[in-house]
C-alpha cells in the first residue's frame, strides 16, 4: 500500500509541475504577444540603422517610394533563396520607385559582409537587431517582408520564401501598374 501511495504520489507530483509549467510559458507567451504591435495599416516603424560600410541610413530616407523591407540572415536557406528574387524585382521597378532595403539580422556583420560580397547586391542591406525586427511586430519566422505604400504605410506582410510574382502582385498597384 505505501509503494502504491508513493508512485500516485510522484505521478500527481509531476502532472503538477507539468501543468503549472504549461500554463507559465502559455502566460508569458500571452503577455510578450501584447507587447508587439501590429504594423499592418500603419506607418512604417521609424530606424536608423548602420549599413555595411558603416554608412547611417534612415528609414525616412526612403519616403515617398514604394519599399520591401525584408527581414533576414545569412544562416537562413529561405532568406538566401529570396534573395535573387528580390534582386530581379528591384532591376524590374527601380524606375517606377521601388526601394528594397533588406535589415539584416545576423548576430555580427562579418558574415553579412562576406554574404554580400559573393551577391553583389542591388539595394540597400543595412545590419538590423532583434530590437528593430520587433518595431516591425511579433516576428516569429525568417524571411519576414513587410510592404509599405508610398505614403509610409505598412500593407502586407509576408512570412517565408516569396517567389517574384507573389510581389509582383502586391507592388503593381501600388507602382501604378
Amino acid at each position: 500500500m505505501k509503494k502504491f501511495f508513493l508512485n500516485n504520489s510522484k505521478r500527481w507530483m509531476m502532472s503538477s509541475i507539468l501543468a503549472i509549467t504549461v500554463l507559465f510559458v502559455f502566460v508569458i507567451f500571452e503577455m510578450n504577444a501584447q507587447n508587439f504591435p501590429d504594423v499592418i495599416g500603419k506607418q512604417a516603424p521609424d530606424w536608423t540603422l548602420e549599413n555595411l560600410e558603416g554608412k547611417k541610413i534612415n528609414s525616412a530616407d526612403f519616403r515617398g517610394k514604394v519599399q520591401i523591407i525584408d527581414l533576414w540572415a545569412t544562416w537562413c536557406p529561405p532568406c538566401r533563396k529570396g534573395i535573387p528574387e528580390l534582386m530581379k524585382l528591384r532591376e524590374k521597378y527601380k524606375a517606377d520607385g521601388l526601394e528594397i532595403i533588406g535589415i539584416a539580422l545576423d548576430n555580427s556583420i562579418d558574415p553579412v559582409k562576406e554574404f554580400a560580397t559573393t551577391m553583389k547586391f542591388n539595394y540597400t542591406i543595412v545590419f538590423g537587431n532583434r530590437r528593430i525586427a520587433n518595431l516591425y511586430g511579433r516576428i516569429e519566422a525568417i524571411p519576414t517582408t513587410f510592404i509599405v505604400d508610398k505614403t509610409g504605410k505598412v500593407v502586407k506582410k509576408l512570412v517565408g520564401y516569396q517567389p517574384k510574382s507573389v510581389f509582383e502582385a502586391e507592388l503593381k498597384p501600388l507602382l501604378g501598374k
